[in-house]
């Protein structure tokens, strides 16, 4: 996929959209996890694999929701749904040269009234809480879409230093 879009020259800078008839839909998925480490847009991914249809997987990890974008580009698809952050498709064959424009078009619309991301603390507490704390919510869990991890709060710490790992 990452190669495929190297050759491709696409605009990568509001949405990208990649795939191939070879490909499985049923790894749509996971290409599309994987290309959120490279791409801070949202990642359409389609294939066909062994089926008729060009089915594909949707992926975000920025404030841009896929679902409203799979709205806005509603003629693509023969079918579409998801949440904010994953949604799935059906691209219409026909449709395959130009969704990436029509996609892109949508994802500029969008980031243009898109407002911040408000970040929400549910509490502040003392570091010594810290223990207790996570104890309890790990009760909470599993955490996603609907059931969002809790955010806190630590006043009077110093970074000591700070390294980043993971997608987020």
């Amino acid at each position: 996929a990452r190669k495929k879009l190297e050759e491709s020259k696409q605009d990568t800078s509001h949405v990208v959209v990649v795939g191939d008839p070879e490909w499985q839909p049923s790894l749509l998925g996971l290409v599309a996890n994987a290309l959120m480490d490279t791409y801070p847009c949202p990642i359409f991914v389609w294939g066909r694999g062994d089926g008729k249809e060009l089915k594909g997987s949707c992926r975000t990890g920025n404030s841009m929701s896929v679902h409203t974008l799979l709205t806005a580009a509603n003629d693509m698809f023969d079918a579409a749904g998801g949440h904010d952050e994953a949604g799935g498709f059906v691209l219409k064959r026909e449709c395959v040269d130009v969704v990436h424009g029509v996609l892109h078009d949508a994802a500029v619309d969008l980031a243009e009234t898109a407002k911040p991301k408000e970040i929400s603390i549910d509490a502040v507490l003392p570091l010594s809480q810290i223990k207790q704390a996570y104890a309890e919510i790990r009760k909470l869990a599993p955490f996603g879409v609907g059931n969002p991890e809790p955010l806190f709060q630590f006043d009077e710490v110093t970074i000591s230093s700070l390294k980043q790992f993971g997608k987020e």
